[in-house]
């Protein structure tokens, strides 16, 4: 295999990142068990109404992480939490060896879902490392780094009221990784509107692109976070409008159907549809597969109208199935 480059450009949705210019600091313990439903947990929501009191609170984020050369991911929202009601998709770097390691379970791997999250302590896994960190200031580049942890896989749970990976061992444990760019910060607001249509943000680099469906949070209706890789970047995108992200929607598929918020994929995999350049002139796509769709997360807090027992993506690797 050829020698990689130093660093793979990562795209993803990350909350954990680390003042711009400091060396990564974190922490051995935690005052309360971040692993359960309390204060400290990831998804706790503050109370049954869904406040939105701003708060820059520092905590843990997940992401979807997606792509090969280029990797890029989703922060996983929750819109009854006022910490996790954003969506950003962000690229990062990581350095050698976890660089390689990645590549090569990806290719292992290929249709599998890919996780990373800022390093969150988990004493069952014999992890002591913790590094909470908050959105804006990732987005504001006030920090540009952070310690993160990737899983293949996310474990099934009937509702996530606590940290999807407690217990799990990561692929890939106490990583330094750099946030190289943003490339999509949207704070949500109750007074945002619905298009009448799917709207999805196209992005990605080189041979590579990917769709993340563009959620709102108008009043309490619920909503899905949807994240998909494409076989290829479409040809009628430039290059530039592929890395900065296009809007792109779903001119056969209305917003919201029958049902307060779909329960699966408009699409399926290893497929072709019809997509609209901001809402106008009819183009193809070529879908490869859908790495997230998730109604439990981003509703946590308030009803989900979905079937529980619909997994969120691929489950994780069992004990005897790990990257060495």
């Amino acid at each position: 295999m050829s020698t990689p480059s130093p660093a793979i450009a990562v795209a993803v949705i990350l909350p954990v990142l680390l003042l711009a210019g400091s060396n990564p600091s974190p922490t051995n313990a935690e005052s309360s068990s971040p692993l359960v439903l309390s204060e400290s947990s990831p998804y706790a929501s503050p109370d049954k109404d869904c406040p939105d009191t701003p708060s820059d609170n520092r905590m843990y984020h997940a992401f979807v992480l997606v792509g090969k050369d280029t990797l890029f991911a989703s922060h996983i929202t929750n819109l009854c939490h006022e910490v996790h009601k954003y969506q950003f998709v962000v690229e990062i770097s990581l350095p050698e060896p976890y660089r390689s390691t990645l590549i090569e379970e990806r290719k292992r791997y290929p249709n599998d879902s890919f996780f990373v999250a800022n390093a969150l302590r988990d004493p069952a896994v014999e992890n002591p490392v913790s590094d909470k960190m908050n959105l804006p200031e990732t987005a504001a580049t006030l920090r540009k780094s952070f310690i993160g942890n990737v899983w293949r896989g996310i474990p099934y749970k009937a509702a996530y009221k606590t940290w999807p990976w407690a217990g799990v061992k990561p692929i890939l444990s106490n990583v330094p990784i750099t946030i190289e760019r943003t490339v999509h910060f949207l704070p949500f607001s109750a007074s945002m509107n619905r298009p009448d249509r799917l709207t999805y943000l196209l992005f990605g680099s080189g041979a590579e692109a990917h769709i993340v469906h563009l959620q709102t949070m108008r009043g309490k209706e619920p909503d899905f976070d949807h994240v998909a890789s494409l076989k290829e970047p479409p040809e009628w995108l430039p290059t530039d409008l592929l890395e900065a992200g296009a809007v792109i929607d779903l001119p056969n598929e209305e917003e919201q159907p029958t049902k307060p918020v779909r329960c699966e994929s408009p699409f399926k995999d290893d497929t072709q549809i019809e997509v609209r350049y901001r809402g106008t002139d009819p183009k193809n796509i070529s879908i490869r597969n859908t790495q997230f769709f998730c109604t439990k997360i981003a509703n946590l807090g308030r009803k989900d109208p979905c079937d529980e027992a619909i997994k969120c993506g691929t489950e994780p690797p069992k004990p005897n199935d790990r990257t060495p």
